[in-house]
């Protein structure tokens, strides 16, 4: 069988493949036997009728088909292995068209994307915005709310303050009809707190237990307007409040023996606590958004004609597995779509434009992997592996074979091999202020071969001592 390849596109290739007649005849003929394991035909045993007579039974176009498919499959193999041609999606048989040879079949495949080299990133300045530094002032704060959290409410027999909780029943109604879904029985409310029913506040302050509020509201625009069915969201109804307690909210002492009682730390290593773990989210939104930048900048700076063959395939994909995830959950896409009051298309449209970005990002990784010479070990993706196994209470090892197990694994070295490129990208890379003054973001230093290997001698050391 000879091919010739046509250049569609970039990453586009039309494969024709002459296949001749003495071939493909052979190829009916075994087609014709494996066909014929699985038919029923009078006077023959299971695999032994003639090929006349499995023709008369499935039809000779079937046989053809299974025929030329086994062929192509065989040669597409062949001129993977020939031209080094890397397909991303399955090669889609474009027509059979009968010439004197033969068969001529026309093939379209589409490549995976790549370009020359990656944007230029080392030295690349990418503006943040600063975030605030811990401060005794914010510390102060997160100090005060941790005391909160361990306040103590204490029944009092005075009117209800601003910060005082009240234990309530709340009858909402329309026109005397109860409104059962934003009526409660025995609720504990702060006052000068978000309630669904504006002014709750207000009417409650200065009562005391006992008492009886009626007023009228409307419900808060915070509040859903399908939680309450045939009412219109700012539709005024009746509230009647009945305040059965008022507490007043006692709250601890700081100090080092309240400290010690509680979190087994001085007041004083609290507060460092607080200090370290405020720096550490800082410095850690602060990276997200150099690596959002980033990548924002340096995608945009890449020409690339994405196949829609391929952008239609990860469209797929990502259907299946929002389907699959909205069933294992027990939803439907119909419940979903209407929940959220979005029509297919519009998700539709959404996923493909997320897997086009996908894609862009993938040939922007590559482009940097090569360059960099980043690789992904099998031994990388077998200690993750053996990491989710470990925290399994029931360890499946099921669930890493199959299609779907295949699938786990080529993610998991994407994944890896994302880290790798965004580390190389993000230290290449310089953050500044909108100003222009560099920041430091203090990324630790890449693994080298010689740390990784002093990592290992280290392992081995206090393995030994064990």
């Amino acid at each position: 069988m000879t091919f010739t390849i046509t250049e569609v596109s970039d990453f586009e290739r039309l494969i024709t493949i002459l296949i001749e007649k003495d071939p493909l005849d052979q190829a009916e003929n075994r087609a014709a036997r494996r066909l014929a394991q699985n038919v029923n035909i009078n006077g023959f045993r299971p695999g032994k009728a003639p090929r006349r007579m499995v023709e008369r039974v499935v039809g000779r176009e079937r046989i053809r088909h299974e025929a030329i498919e086994d062929l192509l499959g065989t040669r597409l193999a062949e001129i993977w292995e020939e031209t080094g041609l890397e397909p991303a999606t399955r090669p889609e048989l474009n027509d059979l068209l009968e010439v004197s040879e033969g068969i001529e079949a026309k093939i379209s495949v589409s490549l995976w994307p790549s370009i020359e080299e990656p944007p230029h990133y080392v030295g690349r300045q990418i503006a943040i915005e600063v975030l605030e530094e811990a401060s005794d002032e914010l510390v102060d704060e997160q100090l005060e709310q941790v005391r909160e959290l361990h306040a103590e409410l204490e029944a009092v027999e005075r009117p209800a303050q601003t910060g005082d909780y009240v234990s309530v029943d709340i009858v909402a109604s329309k026109d005397d009809a109860p409104l059962e879904r934003v009526s409660s029985t025995g609720l504990l409310y702060e006052l000068g707190t978000f309630s669904v029913f504006e002014g709750l506040t207000e009417n409650l302050l200065g009562k005391e237990a006992g008492d009886v509020v009626d007023f009228e509201s409307a419900l808060s625009d915070d509040a859903l307007p399908d939680e309450v069915p045939g009412l219109a969201e700012g539709e005024v109804i009746q509230v009647r409040v009945a305040i059965d307690e008022v507490h007043q909210k006692n709250l601890p002492e700081l100090n080092d023996e309240w400290a010690m009682e509680n979190y087994e730390s001085t007041l004083d290593e609290i507060r460092e606590q607080i200090f370290t773990r405020f720096n550490q989210e800082r410095l850690s939104a602060m990276r997200a958004r150099f690596r959002g930048a980033l990548l924002s900048e340096l995608m945009e700076e890449i020409e690339v004609d994405i196949p829609s063959a391929l952008v239609d395939s990860r469209t797929a994909r990502t259907w299946d597995s929002f389907r699959r995830d909205l069933e294992e959950k027990g939803f439907s896409v119909e419940d979903y779509l209407e929940e959220d009051q979005v029509d297919e298309e519009t998700l539709t449209e959404e996923f493909r434009s997320e897997a086009k970005r996908r894609l862009v990002m993938g040939v922007l990784f590559s482009a940097v992997a090569e360059q960099a010479e980043i690789t992904v070990e099998p031994q990388e993706v077998a200690e993750i592996i053996n990491q989710i196994q470990a925290h399994q209470d029931e360890p499946s090892p099921d669930l890493f074979r199959g299609e779907r197990g295949n699938a786990i694994v080529n993610r998991l070295y994407s994944d890896i091999l994302e880290n790798k490129v965004m580390g190389v990208l993000m230290r290449g890379a310089v953050p500044t202020d909108q100003d222009g003054t560099l920041i430091d973001l203090e990324f630790p230093p890449l693994p080298t071969e010689e740390t990784v290997e002093a990592e290992v001698v280290e392992a081995e050391v206090e393995q030994g001592e064990k």
